[in-house]
């Protein structure tokens, strides 16, 4: 090391990175052993003069004017980046929001600084004061550990891969606790200590950016959020894995109340709130905790809260700020194979995300598949992508698969990635017709699209085939309810462009009745099986008010419409006493499905009470017509009665209802076209 490196002292200085970060340096030269643990090689660094006191010259530099057209001298036709190939860099750089396209990005220039720092001095003492609630939530560490490991258990479609977070949590435990930070008191309670300081460190690392390179393996990708880069939102994804897990039927018995689920979920919004505004660039683990944190928000408040809708454009944003939807630009092969495959997934759950709500709620989409070039993940076990050979790692990247599917079989969290992003890009085209401008409609592009969606379904390898059956086979009930879950998505996408091929016709369309028929056995069965299946008691409120509901008033109104008009059948392949049977418990379901705090009670109250009196109306007349005389067959036998006569009809005003109610309700908008609210507790529809 050269004298100018050496302090007055004649000791050796530090490298930047450790002494901005005051932590203990080797002064190994070009690069020291901190930088290399924490992947930060291109960022080590030696001052040249180590005595010069940087205080005053930051200070003599913000003293000078800032002259907005003052030319860089640096400044060349190269760095616009028209001329020749781009350096290969060792790292990646997600893109840049601090300057204009094709301009050098000027991050030292003294006017946006200025007004950085005094922003930053007005919102230090908030954002230092909600920090230290986070951080005094860690004295639920060790139950927070508990419901992390149970979430990898019984979740079969996590998003961050087990192994990531099960470093980012042992790292964060050790290092706390090796620090002094915190200090085990119980066997669920821990205390926090130097809460203050840890405050000012957490401060500081979000702030930082990180730096990620293609030779990192898990440990040293997860200590740029830990350890002494201990950042916020790695604390937050770890509140929201534990608040989703103690929602879980598993947990119930076990979590410590309600009062803790509500504080994990104050810390993962405030966590998120945070991150966004400290960290100069989208990470990774903020991506992570965005999906979560909307997917733990959705529990709580119903797919149909504003907040919800307002995370997935949130959402969307951090996804192309981190340019996970371009991987032409921003190479997968800058990164570690675990983290780009970890991306894709990310992408492709966040966009079949996006279009669930464009269809639902006829909102507009939010990520478009034609501002995209991401590849579908690969369908391997998360394991897998950890592999350390690069012989195995070889093995896996060019396995033979059958258009990308594994060939032994199993379902992996890919596996249903790959599956939703597929299902979503129909989704998207269904959108296009559903929002749009004019009210016209393409019937042959609209059967078109419909026969593509069934091609590519039925081409699909058989294990991802859904079978009726399988709620009976040997076949783990998880697997079973995600496989009718995937199913759903894929009649709803033919339900979607039935209803519109609807709108065309006076009578209803047939398909539409046998899609809504296999929509509603397919709930039923589901929540039939809910006893065997391990998922959260708040996910299927949604699944029977997204699929069953719809489905039960097309066929209700065709039930009475064939009733009032026996010259409109219903469908040979579908019988009558069957609909009524699995609508009869479609309506028991909905008035038990949900608990009275949560959110989406109300709607599943509301919509049973509705239903129920179209179906007892429906029986009430069939049960006075079917003694008519005329009402033979051709064979001299008379037609089969209905079977619900020992239903008790004493009552029969109290199953009065008004058929406007269901008859003029959207089907695709239904969830924001009523109003709950109303002073005799009826469904008002707009």
């Amino acid at each position: 090391m050269s004298t100018s490196s050496r302090r007055r002292n004649r000791s050796l200085a530090s490298c930047e990175p450790c002494r901005k970060s005051k932590i203990r340096c080797d002064h190994q030269q070009p690069v020291c052993a901190s930088c290399r643990r924490r992947g930060r090689e291109s960022l080590c660094s030696y001052h040249p003069a180590p005595l010069t006191k940087h205080g005053s010259t930051q200070a003599r530099a913000a003293s000078i004017p800032y002259n907005s057209d003052r030319v860089d001298e640096n400044f060349t036709l190269d760095s616009l980046g028209f001329v020749g190939v781009s350096k290969p860099n060792s790292s990646i750089r997600a893109p840049s929001f601090q300057s204009w396209p094709f301009i050098p990005d000027r991050k030292g220039s003294p006017s946006r600084d200025s007004v950085s720092k005094s922003h930053n001095e007005k919102a230090r003492s908030e954002q230092l004061a909600s920090l230290t609630e986070i951080i005094c939530a860690l004295r639920f560490l060790p139950t927070i550990k508990k419901l992390v490991h149970d979430y990898f258990v019984y979740i079969g479609t996590a998003l961050v891969p087990k192994a990531i977070v099960h470093q980012l949590l042992e790292i964060v435990c050790n290092d706390l606790t090796k620090s002094g930070y915190i200090k085990q008191e119980s066997e669920s309670c821990t205390s926090v200590h130097d809460v203050s300081r840890l405050a000012e460190n957490i401060l500081y690392s979000t702030s930082s950016e990180a730096t990620i390179s293609a030779t990192m393996d898990v440990k040293n990708f997860c200590a740029i959020f830990c350890e002494e880069n201990l950042r916020v939102e790695t604390l937050g994804l770890l509140y929201t894995l534990a608040a989703r897990a103690s929602l879980y039927k598993f947990n119930h018995a076990k979590v410590r109340g309600d009062a803790f689920i509500r504080e994990m979920c104050w810390c993962s919004n405030s966590s998120l709130r945070l991150a966004r505004e400290l960290a100069p660039q989208t990470t990774d683990p903020i991506i992570w905790l965005a999906h979560e944190n909307l997917q733990l928000m959705s529990l709580l408040e119903g797919d149909a809260s504003l907040n919800v809708w307002r995370r997935v454009g949130d959402l969307a944003t951090d996804l192309f700020a981190l340019g996970l939807n371009r991987e032409a630009t921003y190479s997968s092969e800058s990164i570690p194979f675990f983290l780009a495959e970890s991306r894709r997934k990310t992408f492709v759950r966040a966009y079949y995300l996006d279009k669930i709500f464009a269809t639902v709620f006829n909102r507009p989409p939010r990520i478009s598949s034609r501002h995209a070039d991401c590849k579908l993940p690969l369908d391997i076990p998360d394991d897998a992508l950890f592999a350390i050979s690069p012989e195995t790692l070889s093995e896996i990247k060019n396995n033979p698969t059958h258009d990308g599917w594994n060939t032994s079989g199993i379902c992996t969290p890919a596996t249903w990635a790959r599956l939703r992003y597929i299902l979503g890009e129909f989704r998207e085209e269904t959108a296009e017709y559903q929002i749009r401008s004019t009210s016209s409609i393409d019937a042959t592009k609209l059967r078109e699209l419909s026969d593509r969606c069934r091609q590519t379904w039925c081409n699909l390898p058989a294990h991802l085939m859904y079978d009726p059956n399988c709620w009976i086979s040997d076949l783990s009930p998880a697997v079973c309810y995600l496989h009718a879950k995937v199913y759903l998505s894929y009649l709803h996408i033919h339900f979607q462009i039935y209803r519109m091929l609807d709108e065309c016709h006076t009578s209803t369309v047939p398909e539409l009745l046998e899609v809504s028929a296999d929509m509603l056995e397919t709930v039923v069965l589901m929540a039939n099986s809910l006893n065997r299946t391990i998922c959260s008691p708040r996910d299927l409120p949604g699944l029977f008010l997204i699929y069953g509901l719809p489905s039960a008033i097309v066929l209700t109104t065709a039930l009475e419409t064939n009733i009032r008009d026996p010259a409109q059948p219903l469908p040979p392949n579908i019988k009558s006493s069957t609909v009524i049977r699995n609508i009869s418990v479609l309506v028991s379901q909905l008035e038990n499905v949900s608990g009275p705090d949560e959110t989406n009670h109300g709607f599943c109250v509301q919509a049973s009470q509705a239903i129920a009196r179209k179906l007892d109306t429906i029986l009430n007349t069939s049960t006075t017509l079917a003694p008519r005389a005329d009402a033979v067959t051709d064979s001299g036998m008379e037609v089969e009665q209905a079977t619900h006569q020992e239903r008790d009809y004493s009552n029969s005003d109290h199953y009065m209802f008004n058929f406007s109610e269901l008859d003029q309700l959207d089907f695709s908008a239904w969830v924001i076209d009523f109003d709950l609210v109303t002073d005799d507790g009826v469904w008002d529809t707009v």
